[in-house]
């Protein structure tokens, strides 16, 4: 699974300066989150772009990156075939400033949890 933090920066939003940061997931079919670091202030909307095959995205937590945290975001999975032309997308806007992690929450055929896929 991948696993992605999200940093937020300190600031005071208004709605006139929310931006949309576009994160792609899988892309190529490799599983991982493109690009590896955002910089979201709260108000800002974090798009997850899905590529082919089958992924999500879940929040976790640093300390237990693999599990899903209890109240966090979470999308469907998305089954994506090479064939499609759109690309699903789903998203979520930021909050507050503090970090966010996600991973990809499949396990079939084996998970795809990994640090060595994140976000930050």
């Amino acid at each position: 699974m991948y696993i992605l933090p999200v940093v937020s920066a300190l600031a005071s939003v208004s709605l006139v300066s929310a931006k949309v940061l576009n994160v792609l997931v899988g892309i190529n079919g490799v599983n991982n989150f493109m690009p590896t670091a955002v910089l979201a202030d709260a108000g800002d909307t974090i798009m997850f772009q899905f590529a082919a095959k089958n992924h999500s995205v879940t929040q976790s937590s640093f300390d237990h990156p693999c599990q899903p945290l209890a109240g966090g975001v979470s999308s469907p999975f998305f089954n994506v075939q090479t064939t499609d032309t759109m690309a699903p997308e789903w998203g979520f806007t930021v909050d507050d400033t503090s970090p966010k992690w996600f991973y990809c929450a499949q396990t079939i055929p084996a998970s795809h949890c990994s640090r060595e896929w994140c976000l930050q």
